[in-house]
């Protein structure tokens, strides 16, 4: 027997099980459609069937409700509770009985899920003619929207207000580390105390070896930079952190390929084959721009492959660095590179100090 059938005739057999003649009050519910919805009027606590079945159905035409009809097998209940349910934006309806309200709404929402086939259905009346309960009248039109609101909240407000959440959580974060962000922009990291203090700038060069993974020599220098704290303070003031002292071959021919590809895309143009044709316009301007794409493509992978080569700046010496290589020149050809930086940083920091204000007579 199929799902719906069997729900239909368990409900009338419950109802004539439950139903006696005798009953002391009886309730009725006629539900029929209001647009395209269902929607449903009942009553409850009438002395007798006929007169709850003929108040139900008064009521639900004098609410402007088309097709009125008692909903279930009988149009008048008592000593039990009785459920509609409706699929969601539907106009067909699904009644059931049960002993208590839990159960008759359990019953009706299985029955209409099975028998419409929708996973979304909702009860929209429920009836206990013996609880002198108040008229519930909600119409599946104004679940619709009810629920309709639901899911928009459920899903897009609530993506917007995770989105809105993280946005302001990593606003918080940001402003709360706000003057360590700022120092690694702007000065690469350069720390604002110093371990041990030089009385000038004096670099400290340690030489090291070691054997890699699979036998062979690296060449290694650790480096330290030291200085006074008021040249770390100018330093700091003359924003020269991130200034490079020593950047190796490999890392300037990417720098260099990433600056001529973006030239490259700039300079990128294409002729039309013939320039009175529309189309032949149309196909030299995206030709243009997909070699434009493609420079600007290649530029930034240069620009990503830099990072994978040697930079000494004056933030990483000051912290303390070490530079790695199997090949020696590279080493003795960073400690040269890195004498020289730390020989102009002195200069520029004593010349500097000189545009104090004071007078220069030539």
């Amino acid at each position: 027997m199929p799902g719906s059938y069997r729900y239909l005739v368990s409900a009338m057999l419950l109802s004539a099980l439950l139903v006696p003649k005798d009953a002391a009050a009886f309730a009725s519910i006629y539900c029929g459609v209001d647009g395209t919805h269902a929607a449903c009027r009942s009553v409850w606590d009438r002395p007798t069937a006929e007169d709850a079945s003929a108040s139900a159905y008064n009521s639900c035409t004098s609410a402007s409700i088309q097709y009125c009809s008692f909903a279930g097998p009988d149009p008048a209940f008592a000593n039990v509770c009785k459920s509609i349910a409706a699929p969601l934006g539907s106009a067909k309806y699904f009644s059931s009985m049960g002993p208590t309200r839990e159960i008759a709404e359990a019953r009706v929402k299985d029955f209409c899920e099975t028998a419409s086939n929708h996973t979304l259905c909702t009860v929209i009346l429920t009836v206990c003619d013996n609880h002198h309960e108040p008229s519930t009248t909600f119409s599946n039109s104004t679940l619709a929207i009810a629920l309709q609101a639901l899911e928009f909240f459920n899903l897009g407000a609530m993506k917007t207000g995770v989105s809105f959440g993280v946005g302001v959580i990593l606003a918080l974060l940001i402003y709360a580390k706000r003057s360590i962000i700022a120092n690694i922009i702007i000065h690469g990291g350069l720390p604002y105390k110093l371990p041990v203090y030089g009385e000038n700038i004096q670099c400290l060069f340690k030489r090291t070896q070691r054997v890699n993974w699979y036998g062979r020599v690296i060449f290694g220098i650790v480096i330290n930079l030291a200085m006074t704290h008021q040249q770390l303070i100018d330093v700091r003031k003359y924003w020269l952190g991130r200034a490079i002292a020593f950047d190796s071959l490999r890392r300037q021919r990417q720098s260099e390929l990433a600056a001529m590809h973006l030239q490259l895309a700039v300079k990128a143009k294409s002729d039309a084959h013939d320039k009175k044709k529309f189309w032949s316009r149309r196909w030299a301007t995206f030709r243009s721009f997909v070699k434009k794409l493609f420079w600007v493509f290649i530029a930034f992978l240069n620009f990503i492959l830099s990072f994978f080569f040697i930079r000494v700046t004056i933030a990483k010496l000051v912290r303390g660095t070490i530079v790695e290589s199997k090949d020696l020149t590279l080493i003795l050809q960073a400690k040269e590179a890195i004498e020289e930086a730390a020989t102009y940083l002195k200069e520029y920091l004593d010349t500097a100090n000189t545009f104090d204000g004071r007078d220069e007579v030539v």
